[in-house]
């Protein structure tokens, strides 16, 4: 699902819906995606999506966790490297790290930020040195 779309298109969710059903018709052998290799099991491929749509549907706040995450992860790849220190400032001053926490957290700015950090570091999605975050994935 696109990174952008779902707060740029307020339809977007269920315009991938109705996209879906609408696949979902189709007689497909083999699926060459955009990214990754090709695959064969379609039908699982449609449903796995309609669920995940419906999961986010279902609580509301889960697009705007899911927003967040790609949107930090993302800006943090694009720079390379962010002052650990400096980073939640950054942020805050862009339009829509505070935007999309008005419209889904009810302005928990730090809370929002330090959770989603935290939880990139356990992961193992972002790493703390020197003072640095860094990004060990690739986009």
């Amino acid at each position: 699902m696109a990174v952008m779309t779902i707060r740029i298109e307020g339809r977007a969710m269920f315009s991938m819906k109705d996209s879906l059903e609408k696949l979902s018709l189709l007689d497909v052998a083999v699926v060459y995606p955009g990214h990754g290799k090709p695959f064969t099991n379609f039908d699982e491929a449609i449903d796995r999506a309609k669920k995940r749509i419906q999961w986010f549907l279902d609580n509301r706040e889960r697009i705007g966790e899911d927003l967040l995450k790609k949107l930090i992860i993302y800006t943090v790849m694009r720079k390379r490297k962010v002052k650990d220190d400096a980073y939640y400032q950054y942020l805050m001053g862009t339009y829509w790290f505070k935007e999309t926490i008005d419209l889904y957290f009810n302005g928990e700015y730090e809370e929002k930020y330090k959770d989603i950090i935290s939880g990139f570091i356990n992961r193992g999605i972002l790493k703390l040195e020197s003072g640095f975050l860094y990004a060990t994935i690739k986009p």
